[in-house]
């Protein structure tokens, strides 16, 4: 459904009613409540994100002249360090402009000039709402911690705007039901009506929050689902640099599965993991590599950058440096020192987590099959990925969100 035109706003009515229907179906009483309390949060995101853009429609027209130019684009397999390498990369914030959380909720001129003159204010008088926001935060997200430390003022991925859309399988973390709607999975095998309607809305998004935080900045992004939506970002964004992060799918696949089925024993205790519901999300994943692998051979290489998921957690700033050689961009001593402080503070956490294949039915031989031409590009071992440490290394439950 489009409003008014797809650069206003998009959704995915289609995807929202069979998510709707199969609730109802299931007779679960849990996940009746969990949609209830869902659709009233959605409605009223789309009512005040409407109402924003309403206001922007009247005075900040200029919105629409702002051009997105060589936007950067971290992408990978969920769990393969995206977070990580975002978070870092945005301490150059002389170069960069990048999604808050916050900013995702209603991506809108008018919001976001909005929130950045709340936060001065709050500022000024000694940061009383930062303090209720950081309990909220600690509440809020506390699920999360340790797999995906999440907040409303922390850099944080541009997913929400696709939610919004109904055009992202992360809206199959509240609705177990990946199994039965894939128009959700992969953006670029969608009609060319779908993708140009969600990539409208997107650049929509992205020129709205361009113009609000400083146009002259790089747009620098990072999202695991855009994976998926490769070739329909490259044609939006023809300049657009993509950093892939490789990871060794035997580590990855269950990691997927593990990170974004976390609220299934809560709406549904009587799957199991070896179900469909849950083996979909592994599924997923092993799409996502053989999707990167089909549509990666057509990469301008001078636009683009593999790094290894274990290289960023041995030496982040060494891969932080390669990559900014590579984009001919600057890495200043005051960057490296930005870097070298910010990762120091990661180095004592220390992962408890562990997934392993067999939990949702998989062999290592079958995945190390069904991937090979990813094993083989990226000499990955055929068996679970040991972490290596050095004096330069981050822990690894740090760098996987």
């Amino acid at each position: 459904m489009v409003i008014g035109s797809a650069k206003f706003y998009f959704i995915r009515i289609d995807v929202l009613s069979k998510c709707l229907w199969l609730t109802l179906k299931s007779f679960n009483l849990r996940l009746w409540v969990i949609t209830i309390l869902f659709l009233v949060l959605w409605l009223i995101d789309l009512l005040l994100h409407i109402l924003f853009r309403l206001v922007d429609e009247f005075f900040y027209r200029d919105f629409k002249k702002v051009q997105i130019k060589e936007p950067v684009f971290i992408i990978a397999n969920p769990r393969s360090g995206t977070t990580f390498l975002h978070r870092i990369i945005s301490m150059d914030g002389e170069r960069f402009a990048y999604m808050k959380f916050a900013h995702t909720l209603f991506c809108s001129v008018s919001f976001i000039k909005f929130y950045n003159l709340l936060s001065r204010f709050d500022k000024a008088i000694g940061s009383p709402l930062k303090r209720v926001m950081n309990w909220t935060d600690s509440k809020l997200f506390k699920g999360w911690k340790g797999v995906h430390n999440m907040g409303f003022s922390q850099a944080e991925e541009d997913e929400a705007l696709f939610a919004q859309m109904m055009q992202s399988s992360g809206i199959f973390v509240l609705f177990p039901f990946l199994n039965r709607i894939k128009n959700t999975h992969c953006l670029d095998c969608e009609s060319e009506t779908v993708r140009k309607n969600a990539m409208d809305f997107y650049e929509s998004c992205l020129k709205r929050f361009m113009y609000a935080t400083g146009s002259n900045k790089i747009y620098l992004a990072k999202n695991v689902n855009s994976t998926g939506r490769i070739q329909s970002i490259l044609t939006k964004f023809p300049d657009a640099r993509l950093i892939f992060i490789a990871r060794n799918p035997i580590n990855a696949v269950p990691s997927t599965a593990s990170m974004f089925s976390a609220m299934y024993p809560l709406h549904s205790p009587a799957l199991q993991k070896t179900d469909a519901e849950y083996r979909e999300w592994c599924e997923l994943s092993i799409a996502f590599y053989i999707h990167f692998d089909e549509v990666g051979k057509a990469f301008n290489q001078d636009k683009f950058l593999a790094v290894e998921y274990e290289d960023l957690v041995a030496e982040p700033i060494e891969i932080v440096e390669r990559i900014y050689k590579q984009f001919h961009w600057n890495f200043t001593p005051e960057f490296r020192e930005k870097l070298t402080l910010g990762i120091e503070k990661k180095r004592q956490y220390k992962s408890t987590n562990h997934y392993t294949l067999s939990q949702y039915g998989y062999s290592e031989k079958e995945i190390a099959e069904r991937l090979n031409v990813i094993f083989e590009a990226f000499h990955f071992p055929y068996t679970s990925t040991p972490q290596q440490d050095s004096k330069n290394s981050v822990s690894s439950n740090e760098v996987i969100g």
